[in-house]
């Protein structure tokens, strides 16, 4: 009796939410984009598996303790991952004139040292926030695109998202979904004008990555556009500057600790040799160059990508800027240009940060079979790509 009695109990929950669903729209909506998400990240899940137990990877030391019982987790711990962890264990050094970790910003490893009490290793809690920013951050998509195009779009941009080759970043242990997270959240509360909110989740994504720096003059573009139709901002639109604050108070601790207010610049240019760079011609040449070099037909198909997402970015950034608004085209075009320029060679990691090509996406209505083709070569990319990254060959 007991057991028919939950059973009964189950069903009624279960035709509750049925009910639920078949009269809200937005509920149906929100309900299928995670249902699209736990499709695709279980079935990449199961490829990461299936590869690291055919080929054991090779890993660091600390990895590979962590291999013998969770050997799906230890293969994410790959390349910057490495450095995060090195944040979050040891905290910020500085070698002169070579790799270091002060290359990284602070909040990602922040947030992660913050919650590293709660878990049996610090990989396993840089994995749980990575995903967990990912996650909230695929909703923030979805709402703020939904309040921009409708659901429709929403849902489309972010199964996008969720199929682009490089979205494998967003579960390792890797800033972008707490970055996507933050931008997605400042463009949308800047379209509400809320400024207080758009500003404090701008200074996060300053002290995530570099390109949320670009939020300022996105912003501020947006307010001067407002100012010329006559919409005077309030007094909380100076909130637009908390940003640059934040990065100024950062830059100010490094100068204290470190002996220069440019200590992360410093350190990309003597560990990656970052610096402007981009030539198309240039490009174009090294791109095939490697081509025929590599031997990995992974790395092969990674530079034929590479140069293929110069044209969705190139279109993509210039829909934003009619679709969604002023603030949110500025920033498209900014942080591009910066990726171009900075750091070509990865650009499809760097296209994660350029939020608003994702929600442009979302705004293009393709023919369903084009739609279909396309989403099913990128996820076959996708799952190209992550198996590559957890072998630990180099994908951006």
């Amino acid at each position: 009796m007991a057991a028919a009695a939950v059973l009964g109990e189950f069903r009624s929950r279960l035709d509750a939410l049925r009910g639920w669903l078949s009269s809200n729209p937005v509920g149906r909506s929100l309900a299928r984009i995670m249902a699209y998400a736990i499709g695709t990240r279980l079935a990449l899940w199961l490829l990461v598996y299936a590869t690291v137990r055919l080929r054991s990877p090779p890993l660091t030391p600390k990895a590979e303790l962590l291999f013998r019982e969770y050997p799906t987790l230890a293969a994410c711990v790959r390349w910057d991952a490495g450095w995060y962890l090195s944040i979050v264990d040891g905290g910020f050094f500085v070698l002169r004139g070579q790799a270091s970790n002060v290359a990284f910003l602070p909040a990602f490893p922040g947030l992660v040292k913050l919650v590293s009490p709660f878990f049996p290793d610090t990989i396993v809690a840089g994995l749980v926030i990575a995903n967990l920013a990912t996650a909230a951050a695929l909703v923030a998509l979805w709402s703020w695109v939904r309040e921009r195009a409708g659901l429709a779009a929403a849902e489309r941009a972010v199964i996008w998202l969720l199929v682009f080759p490089f979205s494998f970043f967003f579960h390792s242990i890797y800033a972008e979904g707490l970055f996507f997270l933050a931008c997605t959240l400042a463009l949308r509360d800047a379209d509400r004008g809320r400024w207080l909110n758009a500003g404090f989740w701008a200074s996060l994504a300053t002290l995530t990555r570099p390109m949320g720096i670009m939020l300022v003059p996105a912003f501020a573009w947006h307010l001067l556009r407002q100012w010329k139709a006559g919409r005077r901002p309030s007094l909380d639109a100076l909130s637009v500057l908390l940003p640059a604050l934040a990065l100024g108070a950062y830059a100010t601790h490094m100068w204290v600790t470190f002996g220069s207010p440019v200590t992360v610049w410093k350190a990309h240019q003597a560990g990656w040799d970052v610096s402007p760079s981009f030539s198309f011609v240039t490009y174009l040449r090294d791109t095939f160059s490697r081509m025929l070099q590599r031997d990995a037909f992974s790395a092969q198909v990674f530079d034929a990508t590479q140069f293929l997402l110069l044209v969705p970015l190139v279109v993509l950034t210039l829909r934003a800027f009619r679709r969604l608004g002023a603030a949110a085209g500025m920033y498209a075009v900014l942080s591009a240009a910066l990726g171009l320029v900075f750091a070509v060679d990865t650009l499809g990691r760097e296209m994660l940060a350029v939020v608003p090509v994702f929600a442009a996406a979302g705004t293009w209505e393709p023919p369903r079979w084009l739609t279909t083709t396309l989403r099913a070569g990128l996820f076959v990319l996708l799952c190209l790509f992550a198996a590559a990254f957890v072998q630990g060959r180099f994908v951006g």
